[in-house]
């Protein structure tokens, strides 16, 4: 008797520690006890009540919302784990939705305003590219091609004389891309492409260090010369 209580005992202890599960569904609500029958609405909510041991399962779906996971810890032994439930899809995005209206401007292009600073565009979930010259993409890799996403200047440098005899000096970018073209990739000039580059931030790349500054000035339609 004595022996069948004292594993009744351990057997309670056990219970008392188990671990729970918190669910999370794009139809929940955080009001909600997160179970799997009425889930939690947002991934905040379940960092309130996770403790170590605990796991936050996730139903398929996308969610926008923030995210601040602060002096949440679990153990080596009792790990606090999120998953995604069964063999669902989850998306966190980290994106912020544009409220503003959008205005045609020129050219095909549209134009709207915002209130913070901006480093990437999605339509969606595709990444927009920058609006740049020469014409590169992330999506089909051609931003990678050195031939493709950059340019070279003219770069007569003179080593008795120790200066440079090209038309490139401080102040005047020289583009001679056309005469580097590589198997007629890239080889329209800057001044072909009959674009204003006034005020564009031109990207400067030699022996893997970068530098950027701001062009003021065009010199001119026909030219393939810049002042900055």
């Amino acid at each position: 008797m004595a022996k069948f209580m004292k594993w009744v005992g351990v057997l309670c202890c056990a219970v008392s520690v188990q671990a729970a599960e918190f669910y999370v569904a794009t139809n929940g609500d955080d009001a909600n006890p997160g179970t799997l029958e009425q889930p939690l609405a947002t991934l905040q909510a379940a960092v309130g009540k996770l403790q170590p041991g605990d796991a936050c399962l996730v139903r398929g779906g996308t969610y926008a919302h923030s995210l601040e996971i602060v002096g949440l810890k679990g153990t080596a032994e009792a790990p606090i784990i999120f998953r995604a439930y069964g063999d669902e899809t989850v998306v966190l995005d980290g994106t912020v939705r544009i409220e503003s209206s959008w205005t045609a401007w020129t050219n095909g292009i549209f134009k709207t305003a915002v209130e913070r600073d901006m480093w990437q565009l999605f339509a969606g979930r595709d990444l927009l590219d920058l609006a740049r010259w020469p014409d590169a993409s992330v999506n089909d890799g051609s931003v990678w091609d050195v031939h493709r996403s950059m340019r070279s200047t003219d770069r007569n440098w003179d080593n008795k004389l120790g200066r440079s005899e090209s038309i490139t000096q401080p102040g005047i970018i020289f583009d001679q891309n056309p005469a580097d073209s590589h198997d007629g990739v890239n080889t329209q000039t800057l001044a072909e492409t009959g674009k204003d580059f006034t005020g564009a931030i031109a990207v400067r790349c030699r022996w893997g260090m970068f530098g950027r500054f701001k062009l003021n000035d065009e010199m001119g339609q026909n030219e393939d010369r810049l002042r900055c």
